[in-house]
């Protein structure tokens, strides 16, 4: 007997595309990584997602719209837990900026400063999603392209 998880049954790739979505909604943090013309960066973001889509929310001081003129491709890696616990996700897409007022959140900061003044957003088209759980076996993943 299939059981349904939220209207999509369990081993297709709507239920694939419903865990991921899962796991991006439940954490809020992750390294974003660009490449460039000299080499890769990387930053810690704070990240907000709806469904697969994402917003990262990036220090103005990093240019991060220089970074982008450059080559727009990005991978964002989220930790399952504090101490990982051999799972996480990457999520590979398209990179750009987008405008200010863009967060979903009105100020995810503890402070009276509003994010557009000293952040920028980086919205992510995904294509890729990898979630790898090495507990299950040494580079143990499963992918959705989407």
């Amino acid at each position: 007997m299939d059981v349904e998880l939220g209207g999509v049954l369990p081993g297709t790739p709507g239920e694939l595309r419903h865990r991921l979505a899962n796991f991006l909604a439940t954490h809020e943090f992750g390294v974003l990584v660009l490449g460039g013309a000299d080499a890769a960066w990387a930053m810690p973001v704070l990240y907000r997602s709806q469904g697969l889509a994402v917003a990262c929310l990036v220090p103005r001081w990093a240019e991060v719209d220089v970074r982008l003129a450059a080559d727009t491709g990005a991978l964002l890696i989220i930790s399952a837990t504090p101490g990982n616990n051999g799972r996480w996700l990457a999520c590979r897409g398209i990179a750009h900026v987008l405008p200010p007022g863009a967060w979903p959140d009105a100020s995810p900061l503890a402070t009276q400063t509003v994010p557009a003044a000293l952040y920028d957003v980086v919205g992510l088209t995904l294509h890729r999603l990898d979630l790898v759980d090495e507990r299950a076996g040494w580079g143990r993943r499963e992918n959705l392209d989407l």
